[in-house]
This record gives structure tokens, sequence and C-alpha cells, in this order.
């Protein structure tokens, strides 16, 4: 497994749903529960887009994950909408800057972003967590392409016992779409489709019996 550069799941249409009903614990309300794929969201103060999440379990390693995020060719395999990715700077072997394009449904424009994403690794823990913070202004906006503002979040991938992971998301940021509620009917089969494609990725016979050679573990482990 080489490290091309990490990408990420930004899921641009992964804010929904007006709060209707009782939040459980830190405001988050689940919206989905479907096929071992929990999704919820929440509302953050002073903030016109909601923060969403998401969790699941599968068999494999965080090896597996890591190098799919890690491709960005694969982005159009797992991650709902892309159309195309790439890395535009590495600043280290754990850190990077990708450009990445979204295809948006009729009749809105395509979304681009620039992403600085950071791998870590926690051995205490046996955690990978890949943080993601958009960077608008690293250049100027292409064509027709609306710029993705504030995005912040992260992914991590827990090793569990009996060669099972789990993966959690967390996403927060500003697709400058009005009003809101536009990207409501969008979102959560959104996200549902890009857990189950990842899914399906990395339990595949191509994928799946990637390891972390002891130089990538090594660049990217934090404790």
């Amino acid at each position: 497994m080489k490290f091309k550069g990490l990408s990420f799941a930004l899921l641009l249409f992964s804010l929904c749903l007006t709060n209707t009903t009782l939040q459980a614990a830190g405001g988050w309300r689940e919206i989905i529960n479907e096929s071992g794929i929990v999704l919820s969201q929440r509302t953050l103060p002073g903030r016109t887009y909601q923060q969403i999440q998401g969790q699941m379990t599968i068999s494999g390693r965080i090896d597996t994950l890591t190098s799919i995020l890690n491709n960005p060719a694969l982005c159009s395999q797992w991650l709902n909408g892309c159309r195309s990715s790439q890395v535009v700077k590495k600043l280290s072997q754990a850190e990077r800057i990708n450009y990445t394009v979204i295809d948006a449904p009729f009749p809105l424009e395509d979304r681009d972003m620039y992403v600085r994403s950071k791998a870590g690794y926690d051995s205490h823990t046996k955690t990978v967590t890949i943080t993601l913070q958009g960077i608008h202004n690293f250049a100027a906006e292409q064509g027709k392409r609306v710029r993705v503002m504030s995005l912040n979040g992260f992914w991590k991938f827990k090793q569990l016992d009996n060669e099972q992971v789990k993966v959690s998301y967390q996403m927060h940021s500003d697709p400058q779409i009005t009003p809101p509620s536009v990207v409501d009917s969008f979102s959560p089969s959104s996200l549902l489709k890009t857990f189950t494609r990842l899914r399906k990725l990395a339990t595949s016979p191509a994928h799946r019996n990637i390891r972390f050679t002891p130089a990538e573990l090594q660049s990217i482990t934090t404790r």
C-alpha cells in the first residue's frame, strides 16, 4: 500500500431535516438505522446546516479502510457523487491537501473543495483517525463549480477483536446551497450509499488483504 494522498469522505448533501423530534444525548437525532449503518444529525448553534455522523462495524482491518481513503483514484467507487479527486500538495507522509469535485444533482452546479487531511494511528486504542479541514481559499474557483466552505470533520477506524472494524464519520460543511431544505431529500440516501459502497469495497477480494508496511504504520503513528 502506497500513501498517494488521503482522500476523504465528504458527503456534500448530508445536511438535512429540521429537528421535530426529541434528540438524544449531545443533540444527535437518529435519522437512519439500516443494515448495520446508523446515521444521526444535530443542529449546531449559529450554523445554517446540520452536522452529521455515521457509524457501522464491518469485517476487515483498519489497513484496508485507510488504503481506500488514501487512494484518490478510488473516490468514485465509494463516495457518492464523487466526480474526481487528486492530491495537489503533499505536506508529509501523513498529511496532504486534496482537490475533490462532487457531481451535484440538477439543477445545482457541481461543488468542489480543497481539503487538508491528516492521518494518525494510536497504537494504544488501535485507531486510525483522519481529520479533515476545508481550505476554501487554497486556489481560485474553477468554472461554474461552487466552492464548499468551512468544512470540518473526521473518519475513525478502530480495530476490534475477530477482524472487525468500527467505522465512525462526522462532518459539518457549508455547501452554499439556499435554502438548506433544498438538500434535505438527498442527504439520507447519499450518506447511506457512501457507507454501503465503502463496506463493499473494503470487503472485496481486491482490497481486504491489504496490510500496512512497517514504514507506513510508523509514518502515521502518534503514540
